[in-house]
């Protein structure tokens, strides 16, 4: 936080409206968003959830154009909100995301993942690019994605209902609205996790949970198989460029937890939610039955 609010001071141009929601932190990060100048807004912890506390946050401010950022990027160069806006000069682009570098302290592993997932040529897609891009048609990342609110009301904001990718199913129901998906390589953010193999089976668990919820959304990524072998293959070849083959180990482990979660996260409605707590990044999200949309 204490470098991520001067480089929030140092954008230009600045943003009409900026508010931080805070779950109820319990050391002094309140009071250095209050202290910096900035608007914060505390919930209770228990009451977080990805879509709903974003949802809240929109209806706390009166902007035209919504950009969420998490507490742990740090915006690349001070063009940002510039960037994002130009973008939005398009009446169809209702929906815009960011380059993401990794964190200095970033893994080879976690290098490789901004690598891949977010290349140095901006694109912009719509409905008719689901065929041949599959997910990568309406993939999004809400630690740094922007839409536009009257398209955003009228695909009825985030989903509430599932643990995580709640920016992901925004932005397909925009593109299935006939909006158009902007991602964003003129500017970047940087963002970064060096998971832990139990991280890594955690997080694809919510994946997979929240696709299982989002029956609709697995119709539209039926090419998530085929992506996830592109990586490993894409990864293989990295490390062995680097000549680093003692990741490659690590790489076929970490993979395979990856669909391991993923493939019992599609099984949830089996599960009682105490085993999903267990299994899940977002236990939180598991705290209260399970339900459709």
């Amino acid at each position: 936080m204490s470098v991520l609010l001067p480089a929030l001071r140092n954008l230009s141009p600045q943003p009409d409206e900026v508010l931080f929601v805070d779950s109820s932190s319990d050391d002094d990060t309140v009071k250095k968003i209050v202290e910096a100048g900035f608007r914060a807004h505390v919930i209770p912890r228990k009451s977080f959830g990805h879509g709903k506390t974003r949802n809240f946050a929109a209806s706390l401010v009166e902007a035209d154009i919504l950009i969420y950022l998490t507490q742990d990027v740090l915006p690349s160069d001070t063009r940002l909100i510039a960037e994002i806006v130009s973008a939005f000069g398009d009446p169809l682009v209702a929906h815009v995301y960011v380059r993401q570098l990794p964190h200095n302290d970033a893994t080879i592993t976690a290098r490789f993942s901004r690598r891949f997932n977010y290349p140095a040529i901006s694109l912009t897609t719509n409905f008719g690019d689901i065929e041949t891009l599959g997910i990568r048609a309406f993939r999004s990342s809400n630690a740094c994605a922007a839409y536009r609110r009257t398209i955003f009301e009228q695909v009825g904001g985030f989903p509430e209902n599932v643990p995580v990718s709640e920016d992901t199913f925004v932005a397909a129901r925009m593109i299935l609205a006939g909006a158009s998906s902007r991602y964003l390589a003129t500017t970047a953010v940087k963002h970064s996790h060096n998971y832990t193999f139990k991280q890594e089976f955690q997080r694809y668990f919510d994946i997979g949970a929240a696709h299982d919820l989002m029956p609709w959304y697995s119709q539209l990524a039926s090419n998530v198989g085929n992506e996830g072998r592109q990586y490993l293959t894409d990864e293989f070849w990295f490390f062995v460029s680097l000549k680093r083959y003692d990741l490659l180990v690590d790489l076929f482990c970490r993979n395979g937890l990856r669909w391991l979660g993923y493939r019992i996260g599609r099984l949830n409605g089996f599960l009682p939610d105490k085993v999903c707590r267990k299994l899940a990044m977002s236990s939180h999200h598991w705290s209260l039955r399970k339900g459709g949309l």
